[in-house]
């Protein structure tokens, strides 16, 4: 009798994780002017250069502006667009652009140019600024986010009161930039606004929360409410992603925590560096550090913020992070922070420019603010890039989402 045996070989089902790249950039005051003239722009043009370098699979920029008609002028009629037209300058390549984009508080109380119907445009013009929420026209520093991703469900909050997040807080001791009280019925949590766009990666929803916080500095004003209005958005912040903060919210805020186990990336210019422990702000990320991954040890922390002078040495600090939750479903690769440096002095008060040693570095000059002379310096072509981009420095974050069955 023949028997026929048949063998049976089980290969391992080979289960594909998503391999994606984040980068969070600060595009100092990325305004509709600017982004009228596209890459005539010189600033423009070095920050669409910096990000095609580093190929965003997910992006967030902070400092867009949120167009809106006639800000600063009638001769803006755009709705909403800029997020996709700086897409369109970028031209990855994506199959689809998902986009997250929504005005910020800044510059709502900011004044229009005396006897005019513009705004400037002008940072310097504090005289006109929003004394509450900064900025010099409405909606100027929002945040943008974008994906080649599909996106399922976006999550703005804007209007949220600061007392309603943190009644216990007496808000009534502190003033606004021009020394008048604070009305603590009107003031928002949120100096920009908060973002959560839930993402479909391989089946998967993940939550990217896009937040710029408000600078810790007080700019030399009595009273002001900066630091503590930073901690309490990181607070806020901190308890949306992992459902508890140093205090309890009130049950009735219309917004809740995610879930536990929620698979989440948060990104944005958190303006306090971690490492500073006499900032409220610096507190709250080192205890949300603990509960989450952070891109990079905290001891090795790079700076995100250097002065836009080729003067050396500039002021520098880390302010700009992403971090994920430390759920199984995301894998941390690697990140960093993209500074190419390389500078050399060529000295002052000379009789003429000095000439550069080739064709890959730049001869810039700058004041050198203890002797007032002018400076000539030679850099490379890209931190020449990076400075004309921002006043910041991108975050990259390369991540694996794993699907249900490989965790």
């Amino acid at each position: 009798m023949l028997l026929r045996i048949m063998i049976v070989v089980l290969l391992p089902l080979v289960l594909r994780a998503e391999q994606l790249r984040i980068v969070h950039f600060n595009i100092k005051e990325l305004d509709s002017v600017k982004l009228g003239q596209g890459t005539k722009n010189s600033q423009v043009a070095a920050a669409v250069s910096v990000l095609r370098k580093l190929n965003p699979d997910f992006l967030s920029i902070n400092e867009m502006q949120f167009d809106l008609p006639g800000i600063p002028s009638a001769s803006f009629q755009s709705h909403g667009e800029n997020s996709m037209g700086m897409m369109n300058l970028l031209s990855l390549g994506w199959p689809q652009i998902s986009i997250g984009f929504g005005p910020s508080n800044t510059g709502t109380l900011a004044k229009k140019i005396p006897n005019t119907d513009n705004y400037t445009t002008n940072s310097l013009r504090r005289e006109l600024a929003d004394p509450v929420n900064f900025g010099v026209f409405p909606a100027e520093y929002s945040v943008a986010g974008a994906t080649r991703f599909p996106v399922g469900a976006r999550l703005f909050v804007q209007d949220l009161k600061w007392r309603d997040f943190r009644p216990d807080r007496d808000l009534s001791k502190f003033k606004d930039a021009a020394g008048n009280a604070l009305d603590p019925n009107k003031i928002e949590l949120f100096d920009k606004n908060f973002m959560d766009m839930v993402v479909k990666i391989d089946g998967r929803d993940v939550h990217f929360i896009l937040l710029h916080t408000v600078p810790v500095h007080d700019f030399g004003k009595d009273g002001s409410p900066n630091s503590v209005r930073n901690a309490d958005q990181l607070s806020f912040l901190e308890w949306y992603l992992t459902g508890k903060t140093d205090f309890v919210p009130p049950d009735s805020l219309p917004v809740k925590p995610l879930e536990p186990g929620a698979l989440f990336v948060a990104m944005g210019d958190w303006n306090v560096d971690v490492r500073d422990k006499n900032l409220p702000g610096a507190l709250v990320l080192q205890r949300l550090f603990d509960k989450t991954n952070l891109w990079m040890d905290p001891s090795q922390l790079d700076f995100t913020y250097e002065s836009q002078s080729f003067y050396i040495p500039p002021y520098q600090d880390q302010l700009d992070y992403i971090i994920t939750s430390k759920s199984t479903g995301l894998v941390v690769k690697k990140g960093g922070v993209y500074a190419p440096f390389a500078r050399e002095n060529r000295g002052c008060s000379l009789p003429e420019e000095p000439k550069s040693q080739g064709p890959e570095f730049l001869i810039v000059a700058y004041t050198d603010k203890q002797t007032k002379e002018r400076c000539f310096a030679e850099v490379s072509s890209e931190y020449a890039e990076i400075k004309t981009a921002s006043d910041h420095r991108p975050v990259w974050l390369d991540l694996e989402v794993l699907s249900k069955n490989k965790e």
